[in-house]
């Protein structure tokens, strides 16, 4: 008897530690030492297993797969902790980040969208910010504005052609600005789309610039341009006289550009053809072409040129630039050395950063969003 009761005590001891794998849990600490609390592969509960405290990622990408970070999980789903952070596991978005928040980065484990219509902005590896649509294609964002010959403006990633690179619009990019419905690029009301890839080659003015074709020799002067180059569309009367066959244009209509085969005039006397750029000319209401003198002119317009008579001081973060006698226009100021570019790292321990005396822009503030990070930010 004696012996069957010993041997029925070691059987018992032999297993009472493996008798915990599948025990329903909710933490490592509802299971014993060698066995870790894991869930489900639908995640509706969790059971006892042995082996690793932090099971293997399943890589799928779905709901409930383990996870280390938003990169390891499908669109739509964020990497959440569980309640011990043991593990993470593929979760549904619960709420989107607020405006300048975190929401994606190389280990980042939170959620992926941004909210009240705000855009993810990619900063670097390690961190993207939510932050306002329109200065998601802001000049120093993950974009340039550049404009193609007889064409709209276009965002366009790395070095831009005429400033230190040859990069253009291609095939299937949407324009941000000047689109028309006299373009060959327009689809839409509003919405122009490249309809080849743009190259970068000298234009007629003798610089650098994005053209979809072959550019005009540089020593063609078409008829149409005499009136826009020598006498700036603004100062022209709505009955001036028209070049060509004297159609002229419709409100908000194109009224003149290069090439411009048609009346460099509007129908509507209370309209005026204002000049864009050496391309582009809009009839706009006459009220337009004479606000205040107080008033700033936006990136990308017109600020100066022989006879001009419109506003010459540009908006902050911006400068006048001389592209020849008769057009200034507003462009981007470049960042000085002594200053960290807008949406740029400006503090923290990450990256093993050091400001080195670099401050941000005077339009800019240094944000802190924690003692790993500080960035860069619009004020």
């Amino acid at each position: 008897m004696k012996t069957a009761f010993l041997l029925l005590t070691l059987s018992t001891a032999t297993y009472a530690t493996p008798q915990q794998q599948y025990k329903v849990c909710t933490s490592d600490k509802d299971c014993n030492s060698g066995f870790y609390c894991r869930p489900t592969d639908d995640g509706k509960f969790a059971m006892c297993q042995p082996n690793s405290d932090k099971p293997a990622s399943s890589g799928n990408g779905k709901q409930w797969a383990v996870c280390k970070s938003n990169a390891d999980c499908n669109k739509g789903l964020f990497c959440k902790p569980t309640n011990d952070n043991k593990f993470a596991m593929c979760q549904p978005n619960e709420s989107c980040s607020k405006l300048y928040g975190q929401c994606g980065g190389k280990a980042f484990s939170g959620p992926s969208c941004c909210g009240d219509g705000n855009a993810c902005k990619y900063v670097n590896e390690w961190y993207s910010q939510c932050v306002k649509a329109s200065h998601a294609m802001d000049s120093e964002a993950s974009c340039s504005n550049v404009s193609v010959e007889g064409d709209a403006t276009y965002c366009v990633e790395g070095a831009i052609c005429g400033g230190a690179g040859d990069k253009c619009p291609k095939t299937g990019d949407v324009a941000v600005g000047d689109c028309i419905k006299t373009l060959s690029s327009y689809v839409d009301v509003g919405k122009c789309v490249a309809p080849v890839d743009a190259t970068c080659q000298t234009i007629k003015t003798g610089a650098m610039g994005c053209v979809f074709g072959s550019s005009a020799p540089a020593t063609q002067a078409p008829a149409t341009q005499a009136p826009a180059t020598n006498v700036p569309c603004t100062d022209a009367p709505a009955t001036q006289a028209p070049s060509n066959n004297g159609q002229c244009a419709e409100n908000y209509s194109q009224c003149n550009g290069q090439n411009w085969p048609f009346g460099v005039c509007c129908k509507d006397p209370n309209f005026s053809c204002n000049k864009k750029n050496e391309y582009l000319s809009l009839c706009e209401p006459k009220a337009k072409a004479m606000d205040a003198d107080a008033s700033e002119v936006a990136v990308w317009q017109q600020c100066g040129g022989n006879d001009y008579k419109g506003d010459s001081t540009c908006t902050q973060g911006n400068s006048c630039v001389k592209i020849n006698d008769w057009y200034s226009q507003c462009q981007p100021t470049p960042t000085a050395s002594s200053r960290f570019a807008t949406w740029s790292q400006c503090g923290g321990s990450s990256n093993n950063f050091n400001a080195n005396g670099k401050t941000c822009r005077d339009e800019d503030k240094c944000q802190k969003w924690n003692d790993y990070y500080s960035q860069c930010i619009p004020k």
